[in-house]
């Protein structure tokens, strides 16, 4: 999505990209309700500018052996960088999971941004920004207890 394009909202459903990477750019928006975005093959999110997205994944599995929740995925050997920069308005409910990849936020950024879990190798924010992220558990974290018994 470039420019000054018209509000373009997804279905829900599944969206696999496989060496190319999804860009906003301008003042570009994209609305979505139980979508989830699929990287792989060097595939990532990249939006600069004033762009807008509303983003939320299914509360209910979208395929067998799917975990609820889950917003982004990207394949555990696709490290590249996921970016937002600029004046970009967002927000998502729901994971983003980049085992591999770092992710940067760059520019102005102000207000509730995510809602849900960031399990990213690394993440960088640099310039004005002022976020809030709202944990919301979608995967247990706790860490299992161990016990010595002599």
């Amino acid at each position: 999505a470039t420019g000054n394009a018209n509000d373009t909202t997804m279905p829900p459903g599944i969206y696999h990209f496989n060496g190319g990477d999804i860009k906003m750019t301008g003042n570009s928006k994209i609305y979505g309700d139980n979508v989830l975005f699929f990287l792989e093959g060097g595939s990532a999110w990249k939006v600069t500018g004033n762009s807008r997205f509303e983003l939320t994944a299914s509360e209910t599995a979208l395929y067998p052996g799917m975990h609820p929740g889950m917003l982004f995925y990207s394949a555990r050997d696709n490290d590249t960088l996921f970016k937002y920069t600029g004046n970009a308005n967002t927000f998502t409910r729901g994971i983003i999971y980049l085992p591999a990849a770092e992710f940067e936020v760059t520019g102005n950024f102000n207000g509730r941004f995510a809602e849900g879990q960031i399990i990213v190798d690394r993440f960088s924010a640099t310039g004005n920004i002022n976020v809030e992220l709202q944990y919301r558990e979608y995967v247990d974290m706790r860490v299992p207890a161990v016990w010595l018994i002599e």
